[in-house]
């Protein structure tokens, strides 16, 4: 029997692409590993409050600051906005995992534009850690994953204008899907195998040179 997991996004729409990859990848994986006539489906929303008002609930919830980063809202506000909403955030719904921006901005922007986005990313980043500890929310840590590889490497800066950028950041996001399996979702001896067959984010880029 055919079934679906819904995995309700609000991110930025230069993440789209990251999000539905990962859908692929985890379709795949999981079918590979006996879960057989799995549909794993993208649900775009518009931003956090969208998700924690989605009916009925879905399977996986994904929230990203990267829309934040190009908003003149200040930092302290958008932490008040994203609380308030965690607060409320329907028992029915899964734990919402949110989504850092990688550190990488594009280097033709003039130096002081280009310190000015790294500090608010900087910033949004605190504000990721800080509703996690507060709240229960997850944090998917692109920023850590995608700076491990390397800017250089992936060809791209946050707003993952490579195929390598998005590979990297749609096996990092299965992973953390993965993580949270529940048996109502994916059984947890399925979201093991297919967690190994996934690999590591950076297993599907070409090996470096050392």
């Amino acid at each position: 029997m055919n079934r679906r997991l819904v995995v309700a996004a609000a991110v930025d729409a230069c993440e789209e692409p990251v999000v539905r990859r990962a859908a692929a990848l985890l379709e795949t994986a999981l079918r590979a590993c006996g879960d057989d006539g799995v549909e794993v489906v993208p649900q775009f929303v518009a931003g956090v409050a969208a998700v924690a008002a989605l009916a009925p609930a879905p399977d996986y919830a994904v929230a990203s600051l990267l829309p934040e980063l190009a908003g003149a809202q200040p930092v302290a506000a958008v932490e008040q906005r994203w609380r308030e909403v965690l607060a409320a955030w329907p028992a029915s719904h899964p734990p919402l995992l949110v989504c850092t921006i990688f550190r990488h901005v594009d280097p033709a922007l003039a130096v002081v534009e280009r310190e000015a986005l790294r500090e608010r990313i900087r910033r949004l980043a605190l504000v990721a850690i800080e509703i996690s500890h507060d709240t229960g929310a997850h944090v998917i840590d692109f920023d850590r994953t995608l700076a491990h590889v390397g800017a250089r490497a992936l060809a791209s800066d946050c707003r993952f204008g490579s195929d390598a950028a998005i590979e990297v950041a749609a096996r990092t996001l299965v992973r953390s899907l993965l993580a949270l399996a529940r048996d109502e979702s994916i059984a947890v001896e399925v979201a093991s195998c297919a967690e190994a067959r996934i690999g590591q984010p950076w297993d599907a880029l070409p090996m470096r040179d050392s």
